[in-house]
């Protein structure tokens, strides 16, 4: 079985992530595998480092008809059984060259945004199968008249190696400027409207002028930056709340934090939800798209677009270190069903399934 993975992306960010687990574990289990990237993104240089066999696609300044011939190149030198297209602007070229060659064409969606009926029936419903990285994601296709037997839920995975809970901060308080005895709560994701980080930040000046030793922190970077800052100098809390930018090193953020908020309106999953769990974070995340699925019974949800309900969340935590420790506890006990060898072992399965019919 030989699959071959599309990925437009510019930026890292979680579809990436979840791409380079999944190329490692199928290069583990003896799978030939090979992505085509956007020539130059940190995805194309991160698998050319680690030796993982990439073709460069979308080189800038190429237009769209050079762009489709390279990428038929890559089908034509590679010639897999699969062709695996990893965000929906992929998914028109995968499947005119998957269908001119014959292959099996599956996209995946990790996104909860509506689908258009355009898009629902020129991307979606020619694809032999979708992946779904949650069940709120596999209604909406569901909702477009989109045959739920031909879409998969699978949830997205984190290197349990890799996240792991630490007794106490680590040096990452120092880079960040939060003191050593400070209450610090942390979000991470791209500063991108749908992350909903407005929110956090109101919450923020709800609590804030009533703990003094409380700081906030967002791990990210993207166009709302300047936005997210003027903002929060207008709400009077700049010296309590950090925009650090990207941290390629996130292990060490979450071991900096004593609570982890995610604020999202719109969110898929929520993979980086599971990376605070798994480093024994106690979570407070908006109840919006796949999120319930993760934190239900394992962490605080508070409906979304809400600040003043994050911050009474939030403040449930602050006032009581005996139901922090009890969710610590839980967040632990969820993040072990989320090992990415375990979620792509059932996409591998997946796989079989295809290829055998």
């Amino acid at each position: 079985m030989r699959i071959l993975h599309l990925d437009s992306g510019r930026d890292w960010r979680g579809g990436q992530q979840q791409l380079f687990y999944l190329l490692a574990y199928l290069g583990e289990s003896g799978r030939a595998t090979a992505a085509v990237c956007r020539a130059g993104s940190p995805l194309h240089d991160r698998l050319l480092h680690e030796g993982i066999p990439a073709y460069p696609w979308l080189v800038p300044g190429e237009g769209p008809l050079r762009s489709i011939f390279r990428l038929e190149k890559a089908v034509a030198a590679f010639q897999p059984d699969i062709i695996h297209c990893h965000d929906a602007r992929c998914i028109l070229a995968g499947l005119w060259i998957g269908r001119r060659r014959r292959k099996i064409v599956i996209a995946h969606r990790r996104v909860d945004f509506p689908v258009g009926r355009l898009a629902a029936r020129l991307k979606y419903r020619p694809l032999d199968a979708i992946i779904a990285v949650s069940q709120k994601i596999k209604d909406i296709l569901s909702s477009r008249g989109l045959a739920a037997g031909k879409t998969f839920v699978v949830h997205d995975g984190i290197d349990l190696g890799r996240f792991v809970p630490v007794a106490e901060p680590g040096r990452a308080r120092a880079r960040l400027g939060i003191p050593e005895a400070a209450f610090h709560v942390g979000c991470a994701g791209s500063l991108v409207d749908h992350k909903g980080h407005i929110y956090l930040l109101e919450a923020a000046a709800r609590l804030i002028p009533a703990f003094p030793g409380l700081y906030f922190s967002i791990a990210g970077e993207g166009p709302l930056r300047r936005g997210l800052q003027e903002k929060i100098a207008e709400l009077g809390i700049g010296e309590r709340f950090k925009l650090p930018g990207f941290i390629d090193d996130m292990p060490a953020y979450f071991y900096a934090l004593d609570a982890y908020a995610h604020p999202s309106k719109l969110e898929g999953m929520g993979s980086a939800i599971v990376e605070a769990m798994a480093c024994g974070l106690p979570v407070v995340a908006a109840a919006s798209g796949g999120i319930p699925e993760i934190v239900q019974g394992h962490g605080i949800l508070v409906p979304p677009r809400d600040p003043e309900a994050l911050a009474g969340g939030l403040e449930t935590l602050l006032h009581s270190p005996r139901e922090r420790a009890s969710l610590a506890a839980r967040s632990l006990e969820r993040a072990r069903e989320f090992d990415y060898r375990a979620t792509n072992s059932v996409l591998t399965a997946i796989y079989a399934r295809l290829t055998a019919g």
